[in-house]
């Protein structure tokens, strides 16, 4: 995934994630300053350099809007006994657009453990 702190995101990015066959995610609307600050400070993360800070605060932001579909493919490996360790792979397979759903990604990725 590639991370913009701004909408709508810089036509650069946007040839940055399609160079690497990433999502681009941008915020609702563009993340103030007081809310990146905000953002960074839990990370002891100490530069001068406004572009790292903005791509901090884009990276946390991308993170916190895929927790929720995390947790739901967590709770799907957890009730069909997959290994947690799954999950990674599972997200990175719907995310990319390898599988369409949740459902299919853990089947290929059982497949795949079955032929490892």
């Amino acid at each position: 995934m590639i991370a913009s702190d701004v909408n709508p995101a810089s036509g650069l990015l946007g040839k940055v994630a399609a160079a690497f066959s990433a999502k681009l995610h941008e915020p609702v609307k563009s993340l103030p300053m007081k809310l990146k600050a905000d953002m960074n400070r839990g990370f002891c993360f100490e530069s001068k350099d406004n572009h790292k800070k903005d791509a901090l605060a884009a990276a946390v932001s991308a993170y916190g809007s895929v927790i929720p579909f995390l947790e739901r493919i967590e709770k799907r490996l957890r009730k069909n006994g997959f290994s947690p360790l799954m999950l990674d792979e599972i997200a990175r397979k719907v995310m990319c657009g390898d599988s369409g759903n949740i459902h299919s990604a853990m089947i290929s990725a059982s497949l795949n453990q079955g032929n490892a």
